[in-house]
């Protein structure tokens, strides 16, 4: 579709946005979640990052993935918008968190809950490891969501955030300590493998 639209086809580019834009809108989420709503909304987001989308991708020279250059065009949309506002709102609802990767986050931590509606402590942990996101410096928060959320390797991860492979598995590395430490500050025991 990408090569139809360089041939000078505007129309793949419907079938292009129809395939990303819902990944596209479920990473900025993650990405700007705590942060206020009143600088631009989630959608007004994705809409300007889809229009840069579309003004460059006549030069996408497919030396990386579409994927890989359209979270590269994401990060660097909502960092100029952290440049110019300020994102976090102190007031925000302790509760919030990215709202239905329960079973994502429950397979990164042991449950350990006997007793407990399974389904309750689900949103319950939901919840606490959204919070544990929002503690997580810029750079980590970024590399962790790109690789647990939406799946890129850490070759993909270091060109689309233009740093090195090596830089990289450190973020993830520190992202996954702090994230540990946050969950087992409050109670919760972090499982083999998890963050």
């Amino acid at each position: 579709m990408i090569r139809a639209f360089q041939a000078g086809d505007p129309s793949a580019f419907k079938e292009i946005y129809g395939a990303h834009i819902g990944p596209l809108h479920h990473f900025v989420r993650r990405l700007r979640a705590g942060e206020s709503e009143r600088m631009e909304s989630i959608e007004d987001s994705c809409q300007s990052i889809m229009m840069a989308v579309y003004r460059q991708l006549g030069r996408f020279a497919f030396r990386s993935s579409f994927t890989t250059y359209l979270y590269s065009a994401a990060l660097n949309h909502v960092r100029s918008l952290r440049r110019r506002k300020p994102v976090l709102e102190l007031d925000a609802p302790a509760s919030r968190g990215p709202e239905g990767d329960g079973d994502s986050f429950k397979s990164l931590l042991a449950s350990g809950r006997e007793g407990q509606d399974e389904t309750l402590w689900r949103r319950e942990l939901v919840g606490l490891l959204g919070r544990a996101m929002e503690t997580l410096p810029e750079r980590e928060k970024e590399v962790f969501l790109l690789r647990e959320f939406e799946g890129l390797t850490f070759e993909a991860i270091a060109e689309a955030t233009d740093q090195t492979l090596r830089n990289v598995q450190l973020i993830k590395e520190k992202a996954n300590l702090r994230l540990r430490r946050f969950l087992e500050a409050h109670g919760v025991q972090a499982g083999e493998g998890s963050p």
